[in-house]
């Protein structure tokens, strides 16, 4: 799975859109919210994994709290 959330760094926060697999858009927020997070810094991708097999959190690959974590700012912002 991979989504958007809307939090600043260091702070988890609710999902409000899906990228993969995409099932519903801007779950819940405005889409204005989303960009205006997007632009400031307050958004972040998240990638979540899990190979299906027991027990989970072993390591690269298995990880569906959240592998990948990647804050979102507009390009030339600090």
């Amino acid at each position: 799975m991979a989504h958007i959330h809307i939090a600043p760094p260091g702070v988890n926060g609710p999902i409000v859109e899906w990228l993969f697999p995409s099932t519903a858009p801007v779950a819940g927020h405005p889409l204005s919210e989303l960009l205006a997070a997007m632009r400031n810094g307050g958004a972040y991708v998240n990638v979540q994994t899990n190979d299906g097999i027991p027990p989970t959190n072993t390591g690269p690959g298995d990880l569906p709290g959240g592998e990948i974590r990647g804050q979102l700012r507009a390009p030339g912002a600090p």
